[in-house]
């Protein structure tokens, strides 16, 4: 008895300062929802194939190397075409904080 191959196949590749990164392979027609990242923004950059993205109702094409910004605390599917497997790199960007000046009181 042969096992079902999962439609989808995600691998860590960096996590460093900070940044998450995933490598995301999504076979022909498969979708996948995600989740959590509630704190940091993600960007998806497409390394093979095409794959919309699916945020709060807003379907967007994303083709072969081009990038697209996750903002925090969206829920997003991901969905590869009939065509061919998909690859996906996410990384979650760390939160930016701005620098706080240091206080000089007066002598």
């Amino acid at each position: 008895m042969e096992r079902p191959v999962a439609p989808y196949d995600i691998k860590p590749v960096l996590n460093q300062d900070g940044c998450i990164g995933e490598l995301i392979h999504l076979e022909p027609a498969a979708e996948l929802a995600l989740v959590g990242a509630a704190v940091a923004d993600r960007l998806l950059f497409v390394v093979t194939g095409d794959v919309t993205v699916n945020v709060d109702g807003l379907t967007t094409l994303v083709g072969q190397h081009a990038a697209h910004l996750l903002p925090a605390g969206r829920p997003a599917t991901l969905a590869a075409g009939p065509g061919g497997p998909v690859s996906v790199l996410q990384i979650h960007l760390p939160v930016r904080r701005a620098p706080e000046p240091a206080l000089i009181t007066p002598a």
